[in-house]
């Protein structure tokens, strides 16, 4: 699947050695949430795209693991986020206590433009959430997806003459 990417981006993950560093940030969405959590993976709360009232994302070791691509599946990924605040908890238990799934967006930016996201991952749906006292982990699905219509047509003569 391709994806649309800046040169700068392309030219940073081919190169032998950069200083170009990547930076994922997550976002945790919900109705019952009073707003959204933004988290990022850097070591440093960030502003990304404030202008638009994100933000700020604020610093939480995170680790973001993608599925492979699968025909025969829908994709699924891991989030596992460090257990750093209670509160952390107690919003995520109560959003997904409440029957529909946390909505996250995963996004890649440059830690030297922030505000330019070069690759999104989003409406991924927060479900089997486990937490202890270290991590919180929660399986990532793209349930809706296979459950969209392939085609907006019936395969009637009408709309495809040439099956009949």
């Amino acid at each position: 699947m391709s994806r649309d990417v800046s040169l700068d981006f392309i030219a940073a993950v081919n190169a032998q050695e950069t200083d170009e560093a990547f930076i994922v940030l997550v976002t945790i969405d919900h109705p019952d949430l009073p707003a959204p959590v933004y988290l990022n993976n850097s070591g440093a709360n960030l502003a990304s795209r404030a202008g638009l009232g994100l933000g700020p994302f604020l610093a939480c070791p995170f680790q973001p693991t993608l599925s492979d691509d699968s025909d025969d599946r829908p994709p699924v990924a891991k989030l596992i986020i460090d257990n750093i605040d209670r509160d952390l908890v107690a919003m995520i238990r109560d959003a997904a206590a409440g029957g529909n799934a946390p909505v996250i967006t995963l996004e890649v930016v440059k830690a030297s433009d922030p505000d330019m996201v070069e690759m999104e991952l989003t409406d991924f749906e927060m479900r089997e959430i486990t937490y202890n006292s270290l991590t919180i982990e929660a399986t990532l699905t793209l349930e809706g997806l296979f459950k969209e219509p392939a085609c907006g047509y019936s395969f009637s003569p009408t709309y495809f003459p040439g099956l009949f």
